[in-house]
Formats: structure tokens, C-alpha cells, sequence
């Protein structure tokens, strides 16, 4: 494992930095987050406003009327003679009454007979009027009539449903609101709603006053039956006693004895006194002239019933659907889209195990990241000699520092044969391995690129396409070395290519001590030596030669490779008794690092 004092220094004031208190994640991972998930977060929101726009298109506009009443209660003349704070929970009761009496079926069902709603539509029920249809066509049954009770609780229903009432503030003022489909539907039953119930008040206090009036009636005909029955018991009281009148001579026969029933006689033989017989008549008589009163103000407000409400706004035709509210349907749509992307992004973050961090590789695998190449962006048909074409590129700059680090490494061991390998395929390892190799012979390094991987020989069909002999017949007879080794155009390290086709046995061969011998051989005619491996998922012949270099770098693709198969991957290495020196990241997404020059276009292989 590589162990230089750069890495080293960074890891310390990393470890440093975190313990002084600061956060792990910051705003750079929060960016990374969101531009690494750019296509969930912003597809998500795309596609809920797209359904939002959809509903608004096929949902039916609603269209709403609004109209007011003003209710003005009568306080009790008691009330009214009193001074003092207005109890307000008297108030608020009453207007809450007034709210439920609009509210009540007796007005739903006063409307409705007004304006015929029962064969309006909008006031049936349409979800059972197609499961009516379907059970017909099912049971070839054509009983779709209904009775009138059952049409008019579903006008009831419907006309509940489209209905709001709600007092307006701390105020006596009452609004009623009506949605409906057709806004000038919605106004007639709003007007209807607030003239059902000022003439339902108006019928409810002439129904009263006409039973208070029946009752005060009858009860002045009692009272005015007892003020004469007293008045004449004064009257005949004062005949009987009026001493100016002479008294009869004793022998006259006495006058027949009174009924009891007679009530001048009943008074004389109690006893009672002239005081209070017209003490009795005053009393009745003040009764009954009180409930004269009452009567008469009573047939006139049955004459002329006054209501207790009055209409303040009619309602008009409105101009403009209430329902679906267009801008906050399209909010909401695009919030919860939002939402919903953010969540499916956070939660395929938390499941994915890809390599993305250079704190992974060193948590996980327990080796250092030795670069962060990103991904390479340009017009040219390949890449293995980026760092030639775009020296001042991000990918250039990127790797000259991962030689470096090799470099540092070389000092501590000897580092002559080194191996690039990968997890899969198209991961990056050929590109790495044949710009590692140009800069290395840049630097005035004597370099060769051996092509090991057999069964995909990416750099022999880039630059020695024509190539009749390689890696395998190099092994076989030593001889024929340096009629394999071919200088690589375009570039100025030497090639020895694999051959045209996979060898059955290449495996046995390229862990053999032929093998071992043939690099001996080349050490005396190069001063490095890249080996690009074949990846060690599908095949394992860099298994074999592994033990044979004297480092190897693993390359992974950023966000693609699996970290289970690295770990295995890296497992199946160290038994193999391989030296890892670290791991480069390939394809990194780094929006906010731009390079110093443009190029490439994404290639990798």
C-alpha cells in the first residue's frame, strides 16, 4: 500500500479539521449531492407539474357566486332599558343559529322546488348513474328510475356539497358562496339561498304572531268575562247598601234566599267590603287593557312580519373559475415533484455502494486514492495520448499529479513494472494505462506499454493494429522480442501488443517464470514498464502476472463500480501476493473544477 508524506499531511489536516468541530457535510457535498441527482431532482418536479397541467386540462371548471346578508337581531326592550357591555356569547349564538338555519335542508329543499334542481345534471349522482348503467348492460335491466324521496335527498346531497356559508369576521354579515359549473347557475342559487331564508324568517314570525294572537284572543274574552262579572259585583253591591234609599218595614216578607251562584249575594254573605270588590274590578281591568295592547300590536306585526336579515350584496355572474386554481395546483405539483425527487435521490443514495469518494476508498478498502480524473469532455476520436493533445487539460493536470504520487513512491520502493487493472470493463484502465506511459516517456523516461489483456486488446488495436506477433510468441521464444516490440504512433513509448485473438492457455503463460524472464529481459532496455492488465471480473489472467510487477493501481469508475467488487476484487489480489499501490477514480463528476483547456469527449476505455 502506498505511504508518501503528501497524502500523509492531507489526511492529518483532514483528521484535524474535523476534530476542531467542523461539519463533515458541507455546502460542496450538498452541490455535489444535487448535481450528481440533477436528472431525479428536476425530473421529478418535471413530470408532477406535467400531471398537474394534465388535471387542470381535463378537470371542469368551478365557478363560484357569492352573496351577503346582514342579520340585524331585535334586542328585548328589558335589553335595551338596561346599561351596560353587550354580552357578545348572545351575539355569536345568534349568528351561529341564523348559519345553521341556512345551512338546513328546509332551505336546500326550498331552493331546490324553486328552481327545479332536481333535473338539473349537476345535482345527480354520476357515479351511480354509471354503475346504474353497467348493472343494466350486465342484467340487461333498464330499472334506472328512482323515487322522488331518493331524488331529492341526492339534491340535498349535491346542493350541501356546492354550499358554504360562513360568518363574515366578528360582523353580523353572512356570506354565501355557491360553486356550480355553470357561473350563472351559481349566482341564481346563491340569490335563491339568501331569499329562501329572509322569507323563511318572515313566515316564522308571522306564524308566530299569528298563534300569539289566537292565544291573546281567548284570553281577552276570559278577562273581559271577569271584568264584568266584578264590575257588576260592585254595582249591585253599592244598590244594597245605599242608605238614601229607604228601608223597607219589617213585616214585609223576606225576599227569597240567593243562589249560590249568584256572585252579589256569595260577596254579601262573606262579607266583603266596597274597597275590595273595586279593588278586584281596577285589577281586571288593567289586564285585560294590557293584553288589548299586546293583541293589537300583535295583529299588526302578523299584518306586516318584519324580517330580522336583509340581503347587503346580491350575487353576480363571476368572470373567473375558482376551481382548480391554476398557479396553485401548478405549486403544488411542482413542490411535491420536489419532494418526491429529493426523496427518491436520498434514498438511491443511501443504497448505492459505488465508489464516489477518495474517504471511501480509505474507510473501505483500506488503500489510498492516487487521483480523481474527470471525465474527459472534447471533439477527438480517442484519448490515449490526452496528456499530449491537452497538456493543460483537468484530465492532464489530473494524472501528472498521480505520477507524481507514483512517483514519490518509487523512492521508497523500486517501482519499474507497474500494472493497471480494473474491476469491469470500460472502466478506464486502457486510457489510464497508455497517458501514464506517454508522460512517463515525456519526462525522458525510456517506457514500454506491454498489452496484457488477451481477450480485449484495446491499445494493440489503436496504435498496432497490423501487428502479427505480441505478448504470447515473445513469451514462447525470446528471440522474436524485438520483431514484437512496436514504437506506438502518435506517441513516443514502445509497444509490445497481444495478439489477434484469446490463447486458451494464456493464463499458465503470462503467470509463468517465461514470463518472468521475458521482463527481465526488458528491464535492461526500458526504465518503466506499464502493464495494461485485462479487468479481473471476467478473467483472471491478471491474477497470474500480478506477482510478477512490482505495483499495481486499480482503477474504478467514479459512481459505477460496485464497492462489494472491489473489496472481492482487491481480496483475490492480495492472496495472489500482488503489490496495490492505490486506486485512481476514473469519469468524475466535478462540475465545479473546470479545466484549464477543453477536450476530449467522455471516452474511456
Amino acid at each position: 500500500m502506498l505511504d508518501h508524506t503528501s497524502l500523509a499531511n492531507l489526511e492529518r489536516q483532514q483528521t484535524k479539521r474535523a476534530s476542531d468541530g467542523h461539519e463533515f457535510l458541507g455546502y460542496a457535498d450538498i452541490a455535489q449531492f444535487v448535481k450528481r441527482n440533477r436528472t431525479t431532482i428536476l425530473g421529478s418536479p418535471l413530470i408532477t407539474i406535467v400531471g398537474a397541467i394534465l388535471y387542470i386540462l381535463v378537470t371542469d371548471p368551478i365557478f363560484t357566486a357569492r352573496a351577503q346578508i346582514l342579520i340585524d337581531p331585535k334586542m328585548p326592550q328589558l335589553l335595551r332599558e338596561q346599561t351596560g357591555e353587550v354580552n357578545f356569547s348572545l351575539d355569536n349564538a345568534q349568528v351561529e343559529s341564523q348559519i345553521a338555519v341556512l345551512r338546513s335542508e328546509k332551505i336546500a329543499l326550498t331552493v331546490i322546488n324553486e328552481l327545479n334542481l332536481r333535473e338539473d345534471p349537476d345535482f345527480q349522482d354520476r357515479r351511480r348513474s354509471i354503475f346504474a348503467t353497467l348493472r343494466s348492460w350486465i342484467w340487461n335491466s333498464n330499472d334506472q328510475t328512482l323515487s322522488e324521496f331518493e331524488q331529492s335527498r341526492r339534491a340535498v346531497t349535491m346542493f350541501e356539497a356546492g354550499l358554504d356559508v360562513r360568518r363574515y369576521g366578528l360582523s353580523y354579515a353572512i356570506d354565501i358562496s355557491v360553486s356550480s359549473k355553470d357561473p350563472e347557475k351559481a349566482a341564481r342559487i346563491a340569490n335563491a339561498t339568501a331569499d329562501a331564508f329572509i322569507r323563511d324568517q318572515v313566515e316564522t314570525k308571522s306564524s308566530t304572531a299569528r298563534l300569539s294572537s289566537e292565544w291573546l284572543e281567548e284570553r281577552i274574552n276570559q278577562l273581559r268575562a271577569q271584568l264584568n262579572t266584578a264590575t257588576q259585583m260592585v254595582q249591585e253591591f253599592r244598590a244594597k247598601h245605599d242608605y238614601r234609599i229607604r228601608a223597607r218595614p219589617d213585616k214585609e216578607p223576606e225576599a227569597a234566599a240567593p243562589t249560590p251562584t249568584d256572585p252579589v249575594e256569595e260577596g254579601r254573605r262573606r262579607d266583603v267590603t266596597p274597597e275590595e270588590l273595586e279593588t278586584t274590578a281596577e285589577t281586571y281591568r288593567k289586564i285585560y287593557e294590557s293584553y288589548l295592547q299586546a293583541f293589537t300590536a300583535t295583529v299588526q306585526r302578523q299584518s306586516f312580519p318584519v324580517s330580522d336579515a336583509r340581503v347587503i350584496t346580491l350575487a353576480t355572474k363571476p368572470l373567473t373559475k375558482s376551481q382548480p386554481k391554476t398557479m396553485l395546483v401548478l405549486a403544488i405539483g411542482g413542490l411535491m415533484g420536489l419532494m418526491i425527487g429529493c426523496s427518491i435521490a436520498f434514498v438511491l443514495h443511501s443504497l448505492d455502494r459505488s465508489i464516489r469518494s477518495s474517504q471511501q476508498i480509505r474507510d473501505e478498502l483500506g488503500l489510498e486514492c492516487l487521483g480523481r480524473l474527470p471525465r474527459i469532455v472534447g471533439a477527438y476520436p480517442d484519448h490515449f495520448d490526452e496528456v499530449a493533445k491537452a497538456p493543460f487539460s483537468r484530465f492532464s493536470s489530473k494524472l501528472k499529479s498521480v505520477k507524481t504520487v507514483i512517483g514519490l513512491a518509487n523512492k521508497t520502493q523500486s517501482i519499474r513494472c507497474l500494472g493497471i487493472t480494473s474491476a469491469l470493463p470500460k472502466e478506464g484502465k486502457s486510457t489510464v494505462a497508455s497517458n501514464l506511459a506517454t508522460l512517463f516517456s515525456m519526462s525522458g523516461m525510456r517506457t514500454l506499454v506491454v498489452d496484457a489483456d488477451i481477450c480485449n486488446s484495446t491499445l494493440t488495436k489503436n496504435f498496432a493494429p497490423n501487428s502479427t506477433a505480441g505478448l504470447i510468441e515473445a513469451v514462447k521464444d525470446r528471440e522474436q522480442l524485438k520483431h514484437c516490440i512496436v514504437p506506438a504512433k502518435t506517441t513516443s513509448f514502445d509497444l509490445l501488443p497481444a495478439v489477434t485473438g484469446p490463447i486458451a492457455n494464456s493464463n499458465d503463460i503470462l503467470g509463468s517464470e517465461e514470463m518472468q524472464v521475458l521482463l527481465r529481459d526488458l528491464f535492461q532496455s526500458y526504465d518503466i514498464i506499464v502493464v495494461d492488465l485485462p479487468p479481473l471480473n471476467p478473467v483472471v489472467d491478471g491474477l497470474a502476472i500480478s506477482p510478477l510487477l512490482d505495483g499495481v493501481v486499480v482503477v474504478t469508475e467514479w459512481g459505477k463500480t460496485p464497492l462489494d467488487l472491489i473489496s472481492e476484487m482487491l481480496r483475490s489480489l492480495r492472496m495472489a501476493k500482488a503489490s496495490i499501490l492505490g486506486v485512481v477514480m476514473t469519469k468524475v463528476d466535478e462540475g465545479s473544477q473546470e479545466g484549464y483547456g477543453k477536450s476530449g469527449a467522455g471516452y474511456y476505455s
